[in-house]
């Protein structure tokens, strides 16, 4: 007994060491926090859905990237659109409908009973960086779903259709870059848009509109698979070359390593909007 009793004792110490030096480790990255806030609308919105909505905050994304360790950094955004809306893959309507129809038409019925995952896979991801799978999906990552690709592509439609005929090109998620975009001074001149620049213990947040999945209404649950900054881009080229990023610029060194995040449960109850669950869960 005296035996499985120290056995035990020190699993313990181990365990709690364990997670001491995983703490420590995790305290020195850069860290990602995903969290929602309500506010008001800040795009211009057509007549049609701003008669649904009736003055009531939107619900936003807000993304904050937070730089822990001892450096002053640089690094490409997991997230980007200058517009600050999701990106899907391929729409359905686009084409067939035009903008007025494609609103009217949206949701459909709703999801508010159904529960989603929001994979957000990343910038260098170039088709596609948001995409939404049911739960019985994620549970079977073989599964090809014809009910995911539907809601993916009505999403994508409907964010199509609220924004201006001006913006589409920045919706379509462009990221490609000549080697003359590449210089420091090209890099801090014209591609903040694409990077974030942080000194120690800075942060810096971007939001993105989720009014689409707030008038389809569901449960929510967006996170970011992979937790490494890449070190990379695409170069517009006949080659479609893959070019390393300056390891700095000015006085930022690149960060390229690994980031720690958070997931996001949210849940929208379109039937009754303004009793709003969200829940933050590590």
């Amino acid at each position: 007994m005296a035996l499985y009793q120290r056995f035990y004792r020190y699993l313990i110490i181990i365990i709690i060491f364990l997670f001491m030096i995983n703490t420590l480790i995790l305290s020195q990255l850069v860290s990602l926090e995903l969290s929602v806030v309500w506010r008001n609308n800040t795009i211009q919105l057509p007549k049609k859905v701003i008669s649904r909505v009736k003055g009531e905050c939107i619900p936003y994304l807000k993304v904050t990237y937070i730089n822990n360790t001892d450096n002053d950094i640089f690094f490409l955004k997991v997230i980007n659109n200058s517009i600050q809306l999701p990106f899907f893959s391929d729409g359905m309507q686009v084409g067939y409908l035009n903008k007025n129809e494609t609103i009217a038409k949206f949701p459909y019925y709703s999801c508010s009973l159904e529960k989603f995952f929001v994979c957000i896979k990343g910038l260098e991801i170039i088709e596609g960086p948001w995409e939404v799978l049911s739960d019985t999906t994620f549970l079977n990552s073989n599964e090809d779903n014809y009910y995911d690709r539907f809601i993916n592509r009505i999403l994508r439609d409907f964010y199509f259709s609220i924004i201006k005929d001006s913006d589409i090109e920045a919706m379509e998620y462009h990221f490609s870059f000549g080697l003359e975009d590449l210089t420091d001074s090209a890099i801090l001149k014209n591609q903040k848009e694409y990077f974030v620049f942080l000194k120690k213990g800075e942060s810096f947040s971007e939001q993105f509109n989720l009014i689409g999945f707030y008038l389809l209404g569901g449960d929510y649950l967006f996170y970011i698979p992979d937790h490494s900054f890449v070190d990379y881009i695409f170069v517009e080229s006949p080659q479609n070359e893959i070019i390393h990023l300056p390891l700095k610029v000015n006085e930022y060194s690149l960060y390229s390593g690994s980031f720690s995040s958070n997931k996001l449960r949210v849940k929208f109850n379109k039937k009754s909007n303004k009793k709003v669950i969200c829940t933050n869960c590590k």
